[in-house]
C-alpha cells in the first residue's frame, strides 16, 4: 500500500460521509437548491483564492526546484480548470471577483483557510501537500463514484461542474499528484510519529472538507 493510500484508509470513515451527503448526490442528480449552490459557489471562490497562496506557500517553502515546479504545475491546473468553470457560475449568478473579493467567508470556510495557510505558513512543502490533497482527490472520488451509478443528465445545471470532477483529464491530475507525493516520501526519513503528523493533517483537512459539505447544505 503506498503513503497516500494509508492517508485515504486513515480517513475512509470521512470520505464514505462524501458520498452519503445530501449536497454532492443534489448536485449529481440535478435537484440541489439554486440558492444552496449558489451560496456554495460564492463560498467555494473564496476558499480557492486561500487555495492559491496555500500553494504560493508550498512553493516558498520548497527547497529543491522540482518541488516548486509541480505546487506552480498543479496551481495553474487548478486555476485553468476549476477556475474557468468558477468564472461560468459566477456570470450564471451575475456575480463578480471584485464582489466575492469583500466578503467574509462563513464560520466553517475560515476555519478551514486558517487550517490549511496555517500548515502552508509554518510547514514543509510536504505538509503543505497534506493539507491541499484532500481538496484535489476527494472531488474527483465523491463524483466520479456517484455518477458511476447515476446518469449525468443535459439538462442537470451543474453538468458543467460535475465534468470538471468525473474528466479523465482531472483524474490523470489526481493520478499524478498520488505519484508525486509517494515519490516526495520516498526520499524522506519518515518515522512511524512523522507518518502520523502527515496523517493528521490530511484527516484534519478531510474533516474541513466534510464540514465545507454540511455548510453548502444550509441556507
Amino acid at each position: 500500500m503506498t503513503f497516500v493510500e494509508v492517508l485515504i484508509k486513515n480517513s475512509s470513515d470521512i470520505w464514505e460521509q462524501y458520498l452519503e451527503h445530501p449536497f454532492t448526490n443534489g448536485v449529481v442528480d440535478g435537484t440541489m437548491d439554486a440558492e444552496k449552490f449558489k451560496n456554495y459557489i460564492i463560498e467555494d471562490s473564496i476558499y480557492l483564492n486561500a487555495y492559491a497562496r496555500a500553494f504560493a506557500g508550498g512553493m516558498y517553502n520548497s527547497t529543491r526546484r522540482e518541488d516548486l515546479q509541480f505546487f506552480y504545475k498543479s496551481l495553474n491546473f487548478i486555476e485553468e480548470g476549476e477556475g474557468s468553470t468558477r468564472v461560468y457560475y459566477l456570470k450564471k449568478y451575475n456575480l463578480t471577483d471584485e464582489w466575492i473579493d469583500q466578503q467574509e467567508p462563513k464560520p466553517e470556510n475560515k476555519e478551514y483557510i486558517d487550517f490549511m495557510l496555517g500548515v502552508a505558513k509554518d510547514g514543509t512543502a510536504l505538509e503543505t501537500w497534506m493539507a491541499i490533497l484532500p481538496c484535489i482527490f476527494s472531488y474527483a472520488y465523491i463524483f466520479r463514484e456517484l455518477t458511476k451509478s447515476a446518469q449525468v443528465d443535459e439538462s442537470n445545471p451543474y453538468k458543467r461542474f460535475l465534468d470538471d470532477y468525473i474528466s479523465e483529464n482531472y483524474h490523470n491530475y489526481c493520478v499524478e499528484c498520488g505519484k508525486y507525493v509517494n515519490k516526495l516520501t520516498s526520499q524522506i526519513n519518515m518515522t512511524p510519529e512523522y507518518k502520523d503528523k502527515l496523517s493528521n493533517i490530511f484527516r484534519k483537512s478531510s474533516l474541513c472538507e466534510l464540514e465545507f459539505w454540511n455548510m453548502a447544505n444550509r441556507k
